[in-house]
């Protein structure tokens, strides 16, 4: 809860997961006993619930972007990982987003204004609902491009797409974590870093009192709940908000 005319309490849910479970594994459950609409923002961090049971350095991948909307009416809000491509990482060549796609025909247009050849479902099991992309070899090969545009030696050019609206996604969110405006609308997360924070120091969050996962839980909530007194209480008397604290090195910056 961030309004600045009421205390900060912590009103997202409090799951508790074992180790080897990653915060992708956790979402589902986590976003199914959030409160009920009417009680929760239409946007959510993707770092979760401030008490540390989503990973705050998990990136939100399409499935998560598109997933978390249609099935919870939940925006995720968050940076998402930068297309790995040898073309964006060198900053020099033609990478996937430089491509035209027609969904409808089924076609991808390349920078050199050559269509595409094949448009058939990838068989690779592992990535499911995409599709492979393929230029013509007649194309490609005298192509002056060529070198900015793909690495193989005699091969064309591939692309392998995301189903439609996975990708439409991705490539919005890549592309608006660029701006002015994500920044300051992401700069939120800092109240939970700083929640966590908190519930370490003064809770000793990260240290479980009690064996079991539901006595585990229990502490969660329990400390979550202390929290919330905490903050009401700093609330009534007035302290204000503490700084964000500025590290030493950062200060030589």
């Amino acid at each position: 809860m961030c309004s600045l005319r009421a205390p900060r309490v912590i009103w997202a849910n409090c799951g508790s997961s074992a180790t080897p479970f990653t915060a992708l594994l956790v979402r589902d459950p986590v976003l199914t006993t959030r409160p009920s609409r009417s009680s929760t923002p239409h946007s959510r961090l993707p770092v979760g619930c401030p008490l540390n049971t989503w990973s705050t350095r998990v990136y939100t991948d399409s499935h998560v972007l598109v997933d978390s909307e249609r099935n919870y009416g939940i925006t995720i809000i968050g940076p998402v990982a930068d297309d790995p491509s040898w073309q964006v990482q060198a900053g020099a060549g033609f990478a996937k987003a430089d491509f035209v796609i027609d969904w409808e025909a089924r076609t991808a247009t390349c920078p050199a204004g050559k269509q595409s050849l094949s448009w058939l479902i990838n068989p690779d099991v592992t990535k499911p609902e995409t599709a492979v992309v393929r230029f013509s070899r007649r194309d490609c090969s005298p192509c002056p491009s060529r070198a900015q545009c793909t690495r193989r030696q005699v091969e064309p050019r591939e692309l392998v797409l995301q189903p439609r609206v996975e990708h439409e996604a991705l490539f919005n969110a890549r592309r608006h974590q660029q701006t002015e405006a994500f920044k300051v609308q992401y700069a939120a997360r800092a109240g939970v870093e700083g929640t966590h924070a908190q519930a370490v120091r003064r809770s000793g969050l990260r240290h479980s009192r009690y064996i079991g996962l539901g006595k585990t839980r229990l502490q969660h909530v329990a400390t979550a709940a202390a929290l919330n007194l905490i903050r009401i209480s700093e609330w009534c008397a007035g302290t204000p908000l503490a700084k964000t604290r500025c590290s030493r090195f950062a200060a030589l910056q």
